[in-house]
């Protein structure tokens, strides 16, 4: 198995055309990116959805996800494997820290490819600029964007508090992520393990690409894990 990370199989929305032609054997990213693909993913990336990560669990380990994957796999090409969580996303800035949604106005905010949040931070008074992941600690740090939104592994494992100081713990959102592989194309030989993890009520830890008679796989599989 070669695992691909930062981006090294390119952005989070190549790394999902990929993974739909079978390029990619597995990858996991959360929900955001497939709003405008899959209208219907929309309402669990609304902010403030869940009330706890509990909630979220529930929600996804039952008929809502389970109608979700479906939907997914039969317009994307895409298995749901697994559901699970990251965390829920904060603001962080460069000038200032985000007391109250005042303190969001004329800031230009990096958003995922979602027009459903290009919306919100616009009701927030802020310009969204959606940008791949990659491509922010740069953007930060030139002055193209003031801030951006996610969780604290994020903010902390790609130095972005480096050149945007402020974390505010604002929470807006903990949206949920999934682990995938292509409907069709891949590495053929794992397809039978992905099928065995994509049942209804699948967690993480009952998904196990190594799984089989022998207890491995010895196919090259090209895992994406895009930020």
């Amino acid at each position: 198995m070669r695992t691909f990370h930062s981006a090294q199989l390119g952005q989070q929305d190549e790394a999902i055309q990929q993974l739909r032609l079978g390029a990619i054997d597995f990858a996991n990213f959360n929900l955001s990116p497939l709003n405008n693909l899959v209208p219907e993913t929309q309402v669990l990336t609304l902010p403030f959805i869940f009330r706890n990560v509990s909630h979220l669990h529930k929600t996804v380990d039952g008929p809502v996800g389970e109608e979700l994957a479906k939907l997914i796999e039969a317009r994307l090409n895409m298995v749901v494997l697994s559901w699970f969580d990251a965390g829920a996303r904060s603001m962080y800035t460069r000038s200032r820290p985000i007391r109250t949604p005042a303190d969001m106005q004329g800031l230009k905010i990096r958003v995922q490819t979602s027009d459903l949040w290009v919306d919100l931070i616009r009701a927030l008074g802020a310009n969204a600029t959606p940008l791949p992941f990659g491509e922010v600690y740069t953007a930060l740090q030139t002055g193209v964007i003031d801030g951006a939104e996610n969780n604290w592994p994020s903010y902390e494992s790609q130095r972005h508090f480096e050149v945007a100081r402020f974390y505010s713990t604002t929470e807006l959102r903990t949206s949920p992520r999934s682990s995938w592989s292509p409907r069709d194309g891949g590495t053929a030989s794992l397809q039978p393990t992905g099928r065995s993890c994509a049942q209804p009520r699948a967690r993480p830890r009952r998904c196990s690409a190594s799984s089989g008679p022998s207890g491995r796989s010895r196919a090259a599989t090209r895992w994406s894990l895009p930020a």
